[in-house]
Formats: C-alpha cells, structure tokens, sequence
C-alpha cells in the first residue's frame, strides 16, 4: 500500500532560502532513505508574538505615535498606523448587576452558586467556566470588539506567498489586508524574504476542533500551525493552576490533519519559581503527547484585565519579569522541547530585557495594528519567530456552520521554515515500502550534548510541601489532590521520588500525611492539618413537637438532619454528633399550653447550636399531637424521570389515621427532602388546625440495576493503537419501553488492561444516578502490523540516516519508529515495540551492490507484528572522533626508548587495532594516529616522564547524596589518595572534567584523575550516590 513520502526540509536563517537537495552524505543534511519489504530487490533512491496593534492587550501603558513618524519618514506613499492605545485598559471589571446580565444574557451564561459560572450551547451541553481564567474576561465580559471578517475576494496570488515572488508588503489572504515584513526579517532582496505561514491560537474557549474542521483550516484556508493552550494560572491571588479541558483533543486532532502544533500556558507566575512551576504544570498536561509538539513551548507572559490581577499588581521590574520567562523556558528545555515566549511588544520592549532573555528562547510577539491602516506594520526590531497580528478575526466556516465555539480568534504569522519541517503538507500516510527520512542532525547532538557541570542545580537538604491545609469535616477520608514536594527547586514526582500515606484523616481532629522517600530518596517526614468540626448554626432542620400533659418531667426529642452545600440533608445523631439540653421544669400546665426551647448543641465532628420548641398542651384540649397520628409504612419507592430522562422528585401518598378514622390532608402539611436520587429520603409531616407539632417518616427510593439493561455495539476485537482503546458505538437501552440511557446521567464508563494487545481487555458500564451495579464486557487487543497502513489506517514511519561512518563492533545507524494513528503518533520503543538485526555492516560498503548492501531489520514485538527493511551506506569513520589514551612513561630518564601505552576506542568502547585501523608516531612527547582501513584522519595526544604512578593509588571517598542532577566530585572528596606511603596532596593530580560515567542516580559512579608534578598516568576512582535523606523545612 503507498503512502505519502515525509520530505525534511533543513531550517535556515531569516533571508535564506531553503533547497531541497541530496549531497555529500559526510555533511550534515538530512535526506531521504529507502525502507524496503524483505523480499524485494532493492534500489538506490533518486535525487530527488501574541498581539499586530489595534490592541495590544498585555500592555497596560499608553503608546506613542513615533512608529506612525517612522513608517512616513520610511515611505511617504505606504501609510502606516499603531494606535493609542485606551488609557482604562487594564481598569477593574464593572460588578453592576445590569451589565453582568447583559453579557450573560447575550452568551447564554448563568452565575451558579459556587461563584463559577454556565454556558449552554446550541445542543444543551453544558460547560463550566472558571471566573479566574485570564481569558474569561477576553472572550466573556469584554468580548465587545469589531470583528475582521473572512476576506472572501482574495485571489490565488494571495493565498500564499510563492517561492519567487515574495513582496513587502504583502497581502494577507485570510484578511484582505495589506501586511510589511518585521525589522528582523526585512531586505531588498525578494529572493532572500523568510516565507509566510499562517496561523492560530485556541483554548478552550474554541472549543473541541474536530479532525474534519481542522482539515478544512489546514487545506481551505492554510492554516499551516497553531498554538494550543495546555493550562493558565488564575489571575485571583491564590494563583490557582488550572488545566485546559480542550487541550488534548485539539492537540490530537491537529497534528491528525497535518498542522504543526505549539503550545501555550496563560501565565500569571510573580517569582522565577512559580515561573518553574508552570513549567512543569504545563509539561505534566502536555504528557504523553510530548511527540506531537512539533513548535515551541511558549509562557504566555501578560496582565490580566484587571487592576487586581496578580501579575499587573506585584508591579515588577523589568529585571523580575524577565527572570520568571527564562525560569519558565530552562525547564521546557531541560525536558527536550523547544522554549519560547509570547508577550505584547510593549512587554517585550518596556516590561524586560531582551539582551538577557536566552537566544534559544524563540519569540512569539503580540502587535496588533489599527484596522484604518493602508499597510499594517510593527515597530517591534527584536527578534522574533512568530507575530499575533489581531485578536478579533472572524469567519471561519463550511457550508454556513462555524469550524469552532467563539466568534473572535487570534491569528498569527510564523517567518521562515517550521522547526525539523519533518512533516510536509501532504503528509497523510506513510507506505512501509516507502522510508524515510533523515534525523536533523543538529537536533542529535543537542539530545547527546551532556548538561555542563558548572550549571547543576543548587543541591538543598529541605523539602517543602504544598497544597496541604487545614479542611472542615465531611465525613470521608480527607486526602489533598495538589500535595506537592519540592526538593529546593525541583519538584519531586510522586510514586517514583516518594510516597504519601494518611492517618487519622476522618475525623475532627489532628490529622498527619507521611512522606517517605523513595528510589534515589530515604526517609520520612510527616505534616500535619487540621480537621475543623462543622459550624450547625443556622443549618439545622429540628421540627418542633406537641406532647400531651402527663404531670411529668416530659424531654421530647426530634429528628435533626444538617442541611448540605449541595441542598441536601444529612441525619445527625443523638449522643455522637450533638446533644439535647433542657431548661428546668418541662411538666407543663393542665390548665394551659406551656412551650418550652429545646437547645441542640453540637459535638464531636460537629459544633454551634440550634434549637427546637416542645410545647405540652393542657390537660383539657382539643389540639391533637401529630405524634397521636398513625402513619401508614411507606413501601419502597422506584425512581421517578421527567420526559428527557432526568431524575424528578418522588412524593408517595400518605395514609393518616387518627383512632382508625382517616385524617383529612387539611391537617398537616408535608415537606419532602432527599427525595430525587436512590437511597432514604424523608417527609416531614407538620400539623395545621388543631393537629399540632411535627415529626419525620422515611421512606427508600430503590436503585434500578443496570444489569438488566441491554447493551449494544460493542466491538469484540480492536487494533493496537499506542494509547488507551477505548469502545465509542456501545448503547446502553433499559426496560419495555426501550429507554435510551445517558453516559454521564445513567452510567459512568471505566476500563482495565485496554492499552496493550495479547491480554483481554474489559469495558466496565457502572450505574449512577436512578441506576446501581455494573456490567462488565470483555474484548479484544490484537497487536499492530508494521508492514500495513493506508491512507485510513494506522501508518509507520521509519526516520534513520541513509550513511553512517563505520564502527568496529558493526555499523549501526540509530533507528526511529513513529506509529501514526486516528488519534496522534507514538515512537515506538525498542527492545519493547520492535527489534533490531543488522546485515552487511561489518567493512566500508557504499551500498551500491544490492546482495551486499547494508540494511536493518525492524522486526515487530509485543504490540507490534510485521517485518520492515531499511538498507543504508557505510563510510570510512574519522579516528578524529575516537578516544585515543597515552600512558605517561615512569621514569626519569627523558631519552628513554620506552614507548608509552597507546589504546584507541571507537564511540562504541571497542578497541581499535593498531597497524589495521590506524598507524601511529611518536615525535617527543607528542603521539599521532593516523586511521587506515576503514578508518581516515588523525588525532594527537601527548604523554609525560613522571617518577611516580598514580595508577595504583589507594583511595578513599566520602560518599556523595543524589542530587537529581550530575553529581560531580571537589578534591575534598576525596578523604584519602595514597601511593604507597606516600600521601598525594591537591597538588599531585587533578580530576578529569568529562570523564563521570554513571554519575546521576544512586548507586556507583567513577571519574578519572591524572596525576600532577612527580606523579604520573590516570586512574578512574569509584564512588557511591546514596539516597537523599528528606527533611522538612
């Protein structure tokens, strides 16, 4: 089966063109390869930032019109506008209730009880909406803006940007407006302007982009990228993080359709730490989906449109601001994703230090200019890769129905090529018959370049922990959701840095969490909070009662039930959680009513009080206690549901009799409570007329077992697709009357074993709501084939390098397997998904005879069947990037004819073998090797007459903590080193900076030392990583 070919276009520098061409393998290109069936005959392949000005919404200060001056004095016949901008940006939100209405009203919102608020769309789905989202005010409460539409009379010249004819300005076809290139990537020189790439970026407030609505972006109007919000820091004081609920299906639809994905988070950080922490925030949401970021990872750095935003109101300086963005961007990088920034010109210009944010650090720049402009230009000269152009386009649609949720949309230019450019635009598939691509090999290196030692992490021995505090009662084990650990500024992860176990977490009191050290971690530590009694006062249902007179002390007693956030109740207990307390005297009057206060006090898990009145009639009267009342059993009841299928109340008819005759539903009243969901609900029954006082009768709602129900369309087998399987056609139907039941109202759905084939997989259906029990169903797992894929099905791309330099223990070129899938690509492991086994890589091969050409065999495993082929050319490698080791000579004696020890290593540790792969001269102290055979080039070391060895020292060294970064050694580490009975000093050797092997986790690691002055060679020394012992701040 074909599938399209991936051609990797190499990036260049703004005013470069980029070529597609195949050259000499030994530069650092990146081609495309060949992946052939086994059996085939095989042949050689042929040559083949975020605002532009109207509004610049992060700033919160007043432009100037010199960029107006600037554009006449540069052009008298192009004008150019930035407008000023509205001095009550950033003023706090109006509260008045009218204006509140009239934008909940024009949204369709409703304000819900916890402060959060509602949005119902066109087909009744509801979405809750966090007041303290940055960008709830953008596209809620002051989302009046004029709109950009969709320019409809663009022509084919304006759709992009050709490789021959770049002008500047240019027209823009998504706005029909005209746009001038930046300072950074402006030149006379048409043939050398960056190419244009249009672009977008969403949150939640988008909604979910559908894979059929992105594609119609991506091939209708060519959007090429977009920005995806992974997460936002409220801008309330607190500074809550919260995650975007639409982040991972739009990520996964995205990059499904062919557009290059970046990402996002809406910062509101005040320190460099909290800078950090969003970045791990955001990495944690990114997840599993690290491989379909494809453009940087970018800290959304502005103010919120509020004065009492925590950003605008910690009123940093320049130097702060620009602190927190590096924090932020060091961690994206330390994790292997491209960094970057996005902030308004006037942030970038006025708000920090450009020269001091890291080059690495790309640059997505916000200017947005006025809509009265002929060319639309910026005053921005940094650098930049990206440039948010308007925050208020609008018009993207098929067939009269819009492609996402809001009306206003950001949208963006990207200057040059993409990152890697690894995924061309008619990338839909890739035929296994047809590899691959090379790696960038700039990147390679990047991933193989070690972390400097000068730059590891300040070690601590304290650790803090966060997110536990003090809570009110509820009556389950409390637990907190946000703890977190951090070891000085790095932040432990869970199960594999420590574990957390809760004791007395239940009840009113002082409760513990225990932290204990685990993997490169010893230790534990516990923190304690509070469990708070919960406050009865104004919360209590306590009917009052009537008693008839008896002459004696009578201490009535109601039933009294706490009333919940939620608005139900819950039954409290005499004696555990509150008690009754009586006046004196409680023996009424014969010849009148007497009315006594009843005090209820809490205890235990309970506290404050509340009150009830008992009154005892006289002893001649007409007034009939309700208590007199016989109440007949109320049988269980079944679950009630409205025409759509929603629960509704249940209120049974009482039967009330009164000495055997029927009592008329004039004398009481009823009040039901708890009386919608399954389980015990309650009616209180209070007198009217001469029938006086109240009393509660329970009776239960039963659960419908959804066991019975039928369930439909679930597949009994399904294919491997790296991510959790999960059935999507299942019906679930109940009763004679065939109801459809709804996930999320009726039942909840779970899965166990659905990731990986060869075992069963399960589906579990568990009732809510009216309905109890569970269903399980089993399927399914059958593994992948790596020899199958079309143009609808999962599809692999194999990316290796077509020439690698020969090696000693066998050419081996390094081997990535992508899994394309409906729902994104997944590298495939080694050893894990698939096996390696190589033919013909033992010599210098060009590959040109095809019975003796180079190849590798990905063959499937676990998850994966299937074999694929790859073959490849083999080089002569450059000894200039072999180890080459000297001994120095012990002896002083400088004419001696003794040689030095030579001993020559391959990037594989082999040795390599004098007289066969490289010769070698001695001119004085200085050593060439010059390779032969399979080997060119030359490399050169020098050795040293010394009267002493250091290489059989004895040593001593202190052990060392783990760090969590490479843990090097200073020579006060080294308690002892001793030749013979002779003590070395700090002078007699120093430690090779380099040389660490295995220096990161627990366990042991060495280094080399060379000797100094009289002391000669090198000797690797060993040393032990033991855990790091957490101790509480």
């Amino acid at each position: 089966m074909i599938m399209a070919l991936l051609v990797s276009s190499i990036p260049v520098k703004a005013g470069d063109e980029a070529e597609d061409t195949i050259v000499d393998p030994s530069a650092e290109t990146e081609e495309i390869i060949e992946v052939e069936e086994p059996s085939e005959e095989i042949e050689d392949p042929s040559e083949e930032e975020k605002p532009s000005e109207e509004d610049d919404h992060s700033d919160k200060k007043k432009d100037s019109h010199e960029d107006d001056q600037e554009a006449e004095d540069s052009d008298s016949d192009i004008t150019t506008d930035e407008e000023i901008l509205d001095e009550s940006a950033g003023e706090e939100v109006s509260e008045d209730p009218e204006s509140d209405d009239e934008w909940m009203s024009e949204h369709k919102i409703t304000k819900r009880s916890d402060g959060t608020y509602e949005e119902i769309d066109e087909d009744g789905n509801r979405t809750v909406i966090d007041p303290d989202d940055p960008e709830f005010y953008k596209f809620y409460k002051n989302s009046k803006k004029e709109l950009i539409p969709l320019n409809r009379n663009f022509s084919e010249t304006d759709s992009f940007l050709s490789d021959d004819e770049r002008p500047d300005p240019f027209t823009c076809r998504l706005t029909g407006f005209k746009y001038s290139y930046p300072s950074y990537y402006k030149t006379n020189d048409a043939s050398k302007r960056a190419r244009i790439r249009y672009g977008m970026d969403i949150s939640k407030y988008q909604g979910v982009i559908s894979y059929e609505n992105w594609k119609i972006l991506k091939d209708t109007y060519g959007i090429e990228f977009a920005f995806i919000r992974a997460g936002y820091r409220g801008w309330g004081s607190a500074g809550n993080i919260r995650p975007d609920e639409c982040f991972d299906s739009n990520i996964v639809n995205a990059r499904k359709a062919g557009v290059q994905v970046g990402v996002y988070f809406y910062s509101q950080a005040i320190t460099p730490e909290e800078g950090e922490e969003e970045a791990v925030k955001c990495l944690s949401y990114i997840g599993s989906r690290k491989d379909l970021v494809t453009l940087p990872v970018v800290i959304d750095y502005e103010y919120s449109d509020s004065k009492t935003g925590r950003l605008i109101a910690a009123k940093l300086s320049r130097k702060a601001h620009t602190d927190i963005v590096n924090a932020f961007c060091k961690k994206i990088a330390e994790s292997g994703l491209m960094p970057g920034i996005y902030a308004s010109r006037s942030m970038l210009v006025d708000d920090m230090i450009l020269s001091d944010i890291a080059k690495e650090n790309n640059i997505w720049m916000a200017n947005w200019p006025s809509s009265t402009a002929t060319v639309k230009s910026t005053s921005y000269t940094g650098r930049l890769c990206s440039w948010q152009y308007t925050d208020s386009f609008s018009g993207f649609g098929d067939k009269g129905k819009k492609l996402m949720k809001s009306d206003a949309l950001d949208l963006d230019f990207w200057f040059g090529d993409f990152p890697g450019e690894e995924h061309p635009e008619d990338d839909e598939t890739i035929d296994p018959s047809i590899p691959v691509e090379e790696p960038d090999p700039e990147e390679e290196e990047k991933k193989e370049e070690p972390r400097k030692e000068d730059e590891q992490e300040e070690d601590s021995d304290t650790f803090v922990v966060s997110g536990v505090e003090d809570r009110e009662y509820t009556g389950s084990p409390i637990t907190f959701e946000d703890l977190t650990v951090k070891r000085g500024k790095t932040v432990l992860q869970p199960d594999s840095d420590y574990t957390v176990k809760y004791s007395n977490n239940t009840r009113v009191g002082t409760g513990r969490v225990a932290i204990t050290g685990k993997g490169n971690y010893s230790g534990t530590f516990p923190v304690k909070f509070k469990i708070n009694p919960i406050d009865i006062t104004g919360r209590i249902e306590a009917k009052d009662i009537s008693l008839s007179y008896t002459g004696r002390v009578q201490k009535g007693t109601t039933d009294v039930s706490l009333r919940l956030d939620d608005g139900t109740y819950r039954t409290l207990k005499s004696g555990t959680d509150f008690k009754f307390v009586y006046p004196d005297g409680l023996t009424g009057d014969k010849e009148k009513d007497c009315r006594y206060t009843i005090q209820i006090v809490g205890k235990g898990n309970y506290e404050g009080t509340a009150s009830f009145t008992e009154t005892i009639l006289k002893k001649e009267t007409d007034m009939i206690p309700i208590g007199k009342l016989s109440v007949s059993r109320i049988k269980n009841q079944q679950p009630q549901f409205s025409d759509s299928g929603s629960l509704i109340p249940v209120k049974p008819e009482l039967v009330v009799k009164y000495k055997g005759q029927t009592v008329d539903e004039g004398c009481y009243e009823l009040e039901y409570v708890n009386n919608t969901a399954p389980g015990t609900a309650s009616v209180f029954m209070t007198g009217k007329g001469n029938v006086t006082g109240s009393r509660k009768i329970d009776f239960k709602i039963s659960s419908l077992p959804l066991s019975k129900a039928s369930i439909t369309g679930i597949e009994s087998t399904v294919t491997y697709t790296s991510y959790p399987v999960k059935q999507t056609g299942y019906e679930l139907r109940y009763g004679s009357d065939d109801t459809l039941l709804v996930e999320g109202r009726d039942y909840e759905v779970s899965y166990s074993n659905n990731i990986n084939s060869g075992r069963s997989a399960a589906i579990t259906f568990t009732g809510i709501g009216a309905y109890s029990g569970s269903v399980r169903k089993l399927f399914s797992i059958e593994s992948a084939s790596l020899s199958e894929g079309s143009a609808k099905n999962p599809a692999i791309l194999v990316i290796m390098r077509k020439t690698v330099p020969f090696a000693k223990g066998g050419a081996k070129p390094a081997v990535k397997v992508i899994y394309t899938t409906t729902d994104g690509e997944y590298t495939l492991i080694e050893n894990e998904d698939y096996t390696l086994s190589y033919e013909n890589n033992t010599s210098v091969n060009d590959g040109t005879k095809a019975s003796k050409r180079p190849g590798v065999y990905i063959t499937g495993k676990g998850n994966f069947t299937g074999k694929l082929y790859a073959s490849y050319a083999i080089t002569a490698a450059n000894i200039a990037a072999s180890e080459l080791y000297v001994s120095d000579i012990i002896s002083s004696d400088t004419d001696s004819e003794t040689e030095p020890d030579i001993v020559v290593f391959d990037s594989d540790k082999e040795e390599l073998e004098r007289g066969t792969d490289y010769d070698c001269s001695i001119n004085g102290t200085e050593v060439t090797i010059t390779g032969t055979g399979n080997y060119y080039g030359e490399k050169s070391s020098s050795f040293r007459y010394a009267q002493k060895s250091i290489e059989g020292a004895a040593v001593k060294i202190a052990d060392k903590p783990y760090t969590g970064s490479p843990v090097t050694l200073s020579k006060e580490d080294i308690t002892m080193l001793k030749v013979g009975q002779d003590l070395l000093n700090e002078n007699d050797y120093e430690i090779i900076a380099g040389s660490y092997e295995n220096n990161i986790s627990i366990g042991k690691a060495s280094v080399k030392i060379r000797g100094l002055g009289e002391y000669g060679g090198i000797k690797t020394i060993r040393f032990k990583i033991v855990k790091k012992k957490i101790k509480q701040l």
